[in-house]
């Protein structure tokens, strides 16, 4: 099958949601089908030019089509159309998109099309959601992938879109360990208890609960890895006096997996409002579904994280992590110090989350089966 993917993604860039784009189109081309990527072109993320499939850490298997970064109201339709003389030429089976725009380029071709999305549609305005209830009553209607049954439910229940026509793949992970591609374990000096977090720093991921966490916890060192230079700077200034919270700034997708296997814990603490890139106002707390806790999973190490409804789609207190009230810091206190003395505790909790990521969360299961939702009829 011939697969175009219509992203509003910028290329470079140290967006999760790109690094989801990259992967997902990997995946496909690894379940036999051949791929056409529409990106924004950005520009480099260093002085140098960058091998951009290497910075991800993926084969080029795939061809990627860069647009202009168009940045003005209604730019997406224009993105669109700009995306048509390269799909003309390329002929896909199907149109898969992140831009609801792009899934009018279904109707255009006769083909059917795929709209995954990641927030409520109605965050996109009026008209892009009246313009998805239009797509999904065409005769070959627009599919519709969310990534949490929370978000799904939004969308069955808040804009009247069949319940049949939304799949819910809550997102993935690459199993590097399995297919030998990983870099080795990342050695460290002594022997401290190490907790990892590897993520942006903006409201609600987590560092407001990392900040307090490390006085804490003296006797665990907390390794940050990922943020914006504005943001480092500021975690920075507020937790300068800490001697045992140690950040790296941003390493390339490729790098991270070293580290996040090297750690004795992986932490995810998000508040119970989370903020979204370039819109830190913003709210994804309800339906996120977020990297870093299935590439946690990958690795078979211990994680702790936010006792959130969303986060319980996933995991399971006790069984897959140790799940804690974001609202009070003892809950997580307890949970490092019950990690730190029990080294079955450790090794139950990672085991079974990588059994857990292997029967349902690699990229390569999601890209085959959000392909099946084409078959609901």
């Amino acid at each position: 099958m011939k697969i175009a993917y219509i992203s509003w993604s910028g290329i470079p860039s140290r967006s999760a949601n790109s690094i989801q784009v990259m992967k997902m189109c990997e995946a496909f081309t690894k379940n036999g089908h051949e791929v056409l990527l529409f990106v924004k072109k950005q520009s480099s993320l260093n002085s140098e030019p960058e091998d951009i499939y290497g910075l991800y850490g993926i084969e080029k298997k795939f061809d990627i089509s860069y647009l202009p970064p168009l940045s003005f109201a209604g730019a997406g339709y224009l993105y669109s159309i700009l995306a048509l003389p390269a799909l003309w030429k390329f002929k896909p089976d199907v149109i898969y998109c992140r831009l609801i725009s792009g899934c009018l380029l279904g109707l255009f071709f006769n083909i059917p099309s795929i709209f995954e999305s990641h927030s409520d549609i109605g965050q996109s305005g009026k008209v892009a959601a009246k313009l998805l209830s239009w797509l999904v009553n065409q005769k070959k209607p627009t599919r519709i992938v969310t990534i949490s049954n929370a978000l799904k439910e939004s969308f069955v229940n808040n804009y009247q879109i069949p319940d049949k026509l939304v799949c819910v793949a809550h997102d993935g992970a690459d199993d590097l360990e399995e297919n030998q591609k990983s870099l080795s374990s990342f050695c460290f000096d002594s022997d401290v208890f190490r907790v990892g977090y590897i993520g942006q720093l903006y409201k609600g991921k987590g560092m407001e609960i990392i900040s307090q966490l490390a006085p804490l916890c003296p006797w665990a060192q907390f390794h940050i890895i990922g943020g914006t230079e504005e943001d480092l700077k500021i975690w920075k200034e507020k937790t300068n006096e800490l001697s045992n919270l140690i950040f790296y700034g941003f390493l390339p997708y490729s790098q991270t997996h070293q580290y996040r296997s090297s750690f004795d814990v992986l932490i995810a603490p998000y508040l119970k409002k989370v903020g979204i890139a370039g819109h830190q106002n913003g709210d994804v707390g309800k339906w996120m579904s977020p990297l870093k806790i299935f590439e946690y999973m990958s690795v078979s190490k211990p994680i702790i994280t936010s006792d959130l409804p969303v986060l319980k789609e996933v995991l399971e207190d006790n069984k897959t992590a140790l799940l804690c009230n974001p609202d009070d810091i003892n809950n997580w206190v307890k949970a490092l110090l019950r990690l730190r003395d029990d080294s079955s505790l450790r090794e139950h909790l990672g085991s079974n989350a990588r059994k857990e990521f292997l029967s349902k969360y690699t990229w390569k299961a999601r890209a085959n089966f959000v392909l099946s939702c084409l078959e609901v009829t």
